[in-house]
């Protein structure tokens, strides 16, 4: 539970390259003893400033999940 960060860069040093960095956060709180709910929300920016993977994008992921212990 909470934020987490990632950043990778592709390409040689001093030469093109594209870079990538997520923001995540997620939470799972327990609903009555068995049930749980788990959501999770990703930011994720793409540079790629020659257009070498398709150019600039950003992408915003969601996830949920329902867990039932028996």
């Amino acid at each position: 539970m909470g934020p987490d960060f990632d950043t990778e860069t592709q390409g040689k040093k001093l030469a093109v390259t594209t870079k990538r960095h997520r923001w995540g956060m997620d939470l799972d709180p327990l609903l009555r003893g068995q049930m749980s709910i788990k959501g999770r929300y990703i930011l994720e920016r793409c540079n790629d400033p020659n257009s070498i993977a398709g150019g600039d994008k950003i992408h915003h992921l969601f996830g949920l999940e329902f867990l039932w212990r028996f």
